[in-house]
Formats: C-alpha cells, structure tokens, sequence
C-alpha cells in the first residue's frame, strides 16, 4: 500500500539569464551613464544587467515520508477495515509526531525538475557564457 508522507517545501530557481525580479523603486533605480560607460557608487559597471528573459528554471520538492506507519499488505480492501486501519496509522502518527520520536526513523527525499538545454533561450549555454559579456555584432 501507500507511505505516509507530508510536503517539507518546494522551491523554483530561475536561470540566471532569467527574467528580472527586481522591484520598481527608488533603491533599485538604473545606476546613470556617463561617456556610455555605467556608473554606480561602488564600482563601475559595463552592462545594465546579465537578464535575457530565459523561462528556464529548476523545480525541487522536498518530501518527508513515514515508512513505520505503512498499511499492512494483507489489511482487506473493503472500504470499513481499510478506513479504519488508515484512520488508525494516521492516530499513531500524529502522537508520534507530537511527541517527537519519528525524527528518527523519517525519511527526507529531494525530487529535482532540471531543464534540458534546449529549454534554455536568449543566451548561449557554454562553460564561460555566465562570464562573458555579449560582443556587438559590429565588431565582429
């Protein structure tokens, strides 16, 4: 039968060519332009931003199953015995997890939804395209 389980977390990580997130406001404002080149307080920057739009991202979930509170194999399917049994784990899990004592015998999986390269749009995808600025068409 099926393994107790509950949902510990999910997260989804864009590309980081990926679509900016940044807020509209006056702390996140464009740094100024002087003679083409950016300008910022602390340091001098020649791009804006490294973002293209990329809709690739990584999906992970973090799952947390109960293997010691299982149904048994031979508990019959008939609706009443099955609810009651089920009815039952679910008690002893609760108590258990009140009490703190399955920490112990939890079981914690990590399932990860990665890309294929394909997916990936807007930017190259080699080993030195995150450090690499974009060359002008005219120049090469």
């Amino acid at each position: 039968m099926s393994c107790p389980f509950c949902v510990g977390g999910t997260k989804r990580l864009d590309c980081q060519f990926g679509p900016s997130r940044l807020k509209t406001g006056e702390k996140y404002l464009a740094p100024k332009k002087r003679d083409g080149v950016l300008e910022s307080k602390k340091r001098l920057l020649l791009q804006t931003t490294r973002k293209k739009g990329c809709p690739a991202h990584i999906h992970i979930r973090h799952i947390i199953r109960f293997p010691n509170f299982k149904l048994a194999y031979d508990t019959p399917n008939t609706t009443s015995v099955f609810k009651k049994e089920r009815a039952s784990k679910a008690k002893q899990l609760q108590e258990c997890l009140r009490s703190g004592i399955v920490n112990e015998t939890c079981q914690h999986r990590f399932y990860l939804n990665l890309p294929q390269t394909s997916a990936h749009s807007n930017h190259s995808c080699s080993r030195m395209a995150a450090f690499a600025q974009t060359v002008h068409p005219a120049i090469i």
